[in-house]
């Protein structure tokens, strides 16, 4: 029983993979998977808190529909930033967009101001500039982000890798939705 109780203290990636050298990759790229799903899920435009949101913001059917279609049609960015993508390097790319994107999605926090002083309409309107701006950093960084994982994960064990970074995203989404529907329940409005 010792030899267990220590076995489960000296947890190893090499254990799921054993003869991985970027292991320390592999584990911040699981680590990031999971804090981008729970972050995603709580406030990204296919969030249902953010539908909530954008709904209790007085904004209709179909601006809530053109909001959340931002997102999705963002990825045909990569098709002409590739190359400049792969010019400026993918790292760089990469931490630089996912940074800038974190930053542009606090500004949601002033749109009941922005309610306020302008109504629904220019409400309506910062945001789609808002999700507009996050989900070009998005598309750049995501541009970035899928050649660099070559880098650090090697290529036996990218299947692995990819059906682990699912369930880590599934777990992080379920955790978001935990941490909403506790904060849903104990909030007016």
């Amino acid at each position: 029983r010792k030899k267990d109780a220590d076995s489960l203290m000296h947890f190893s990636f090499r254990r799921i993979w054993p003869h991985t050298a970027q292991e320390r990759g592999v584990f911040w790229s699981l680590a990031s998977d999971f804090a981008n799903s729970f972050f995603g899920y709580l406030a990204m435009t296919t969030s249902p808190v953010v539908i909530l949101f954008l709904s209790e913001l007085g904004l209709n059917k179909t601006q809530i529909g053109s909001v959340s279609s931002l997102l999705p049609f963002s990825g045909l960015l990569a098709l002409f930033v590739a190359p400049a993508v792969a010019r400026w390097g993918l790292k760089r790319t990469f931490v630089t967009f996912w940074g800038i994107r974190k930053g542009v999605t606090l500004l949601l926090v002033f749109t009941p101001w922005v309610l306020s002083k302008w109504g629904v309409n220019g409400a309506f309107a910062y945001v789609v500039v808002i999700i507009a701006i996050f989900a070009a950093c998005r598309a750049i960084g995501e541009t970035a982000y899928n050649p660099w994982t070559l880098d650090f994960v090697p290529s036996a064990m990218r299947g692995q890798y990819s059906a682990a970074v699912q369930v880590i995203s599934n777990v992080g989404n379920l955790s978001a939705v935990g941490v909403a529907t506790f904060v849903m329940g104990r909030v007016a409005g």
